[in-house]
């Protein structure tokens, strides 16, 4: 979408980058690195707050996401075990 980010996390915290992204269409990036990201919040001291923000809702979602895999792993995780115990008929 025009206008979308990414990197942020990577970029803010110096945490370890642990997305890819590919585009559906030609697309136009740019790269903005940490002296460029220092240099406009201490003009607009305001982004940093805004970026939080974005930053946070991005967490939650992900954070969000993990839990819902990790609960279908273990749903998973236990109808693979019933159907092995039937099959074996250890139940």
């Amino acid at each position: 979408y025009p206008g979308s980010f990414f990197g942020e996390m990577s970029l803010l915290t110096g945490e370890k980058r642990t997305a890819t992204v590919i585009t559906e269409s030609e697309s136009v990036t740019y790269e903005i690195g940490k002296e460029i990201i220092e240099k406009l919040i201490k003009a607009r001291p305001e982004l940093l707050n805004e970026i939080a923000e974005v930053v946070t809702e991005r967490q939650k979602t992900n954070l969000l996401k993990i839990e819902e895999l990790h609960h279908q792993k273990d749903s998973l995780s236990t109808y693979m075990l019933n159907k092995i115990k039937n099959f074996l008929r250890l139940q």
